[in-house]
């Protein structure tokens, strides 16, 4: 549900223009990300702008921005369905469009990637519990087979520096 959380967090920052990048991958993942994001933010009366460049790349993530800095109501608040294509998303808006993060734009990730902690990103993420979801497959692979049971594991938030604490 790490849609729903990333959605809190960009209205918590007060963020009034949100988006959601996305990738033209496809997975299942990404989509189930998309469809909470967008729920949650449906119910909180709130449009998002959706936009998805291309494959999972830092590239793509650039492509984004360009995309959505390239329209006259551009964003302040951005969920990336991945930490790669948020970092590419960040270094556009800073590089070719002078934004300050989080002041003039707040962005969240998810995957946790190391290069999220570096200095230069510092970047608001969601962590999947890795070792949760290893012993869970280990499990299911020594099992009889009786049991396929389908698990939705929750994502924590790594809090850095790409989101504001509270509305400004």
């Amino acid at each position: 549900m790490a849609g729903r959380e990333a959605f809190f967090l960009l209205q918590r920052a007060g963020c009034q223009r949100i988006a959601f990048v996305t990738s033209t991958a496809g997975t299942a993942s990404l989509i189930e990300r998309e469809r909470v994001f967008l729920e949650a933010a449906k119910a909180a009366g709130v449009s998002v702008s959706v936009t998805a460049a291309g494959p999972t790349t830092y590239a793509s993530g650039a492509e984004a921005a360009r995309r959505l800095f390239g329209r006259s109501s551009s964003p302040d608040g951005v969920f990336c369905v991945t930490d790669l294509l948020a970092l590419g998303f960040m270094d556009s808006a800073r590089n070719e469009f002078g934004l300050d993060i989080p002041r003039d734009l707040c962005v969240v990730g998810f995957d946790a990637i190391e290069q999220a902690n570096w200095e230069s990103y510092r970047l608001t993420t969601f962590r999947q519990p890795a070792a949760e979801m290893v012993d869970h497959i280990a499990a299911l692979l020594t099992s009889d087979g009786a049991v396929a049971e389908r698990r939705v594991f929750a994502a924590s938030p790594v809090w850095r520096k790409t989101v504001r604490p509270n509305a400004p």
